[in-house]
């Protein structure tokens, strides 16, 4: 069986002196964010609109950023672990470079 990796343990990951790791951990959670956002994108797409956010451009824009938000604090909570597993994946890969 595959352990997966744990939530807490890539946030609580604070790495000593290297920036170049923390950019990593920064880019793979933005990462996620984007991919979840573009999900969401589609996922509306696909679904009947509901006037809850109006029906003009407006609220084009209102779900838009609404899609934006939720996806980054999604992605910031520990997502569906994407974004660890991608961290994880590049740190090996930046400690053997």
């Amino acid at each position: 069986m595959v352990k997966g990796i744990g939530v807490e343990s890539v946030l609580q990951y604070q790495p000593k002196g290297d920036p170049s790791v923390a950019r990593l951990k920064d880019a793979c959670a933005e990462f996620e964010s984007l991919f979840l956002n573009y999900i969401m994108k589609s996922a509306r797409t696909a679904a009947t609109d509901s006037d809850l956010f109006g029906s003009d451009n407006g609220g084009e824009i209102i779900k838009s950023m609404f899609d934006e938000t939720l996806s980054r604090e999604i992605a910031r909570g520990g997502g569906g672990g994407m974004g660890n597993l991608l961290f994880e994946q590049l740190r090996t890969r930046l400690k053997t470079a």
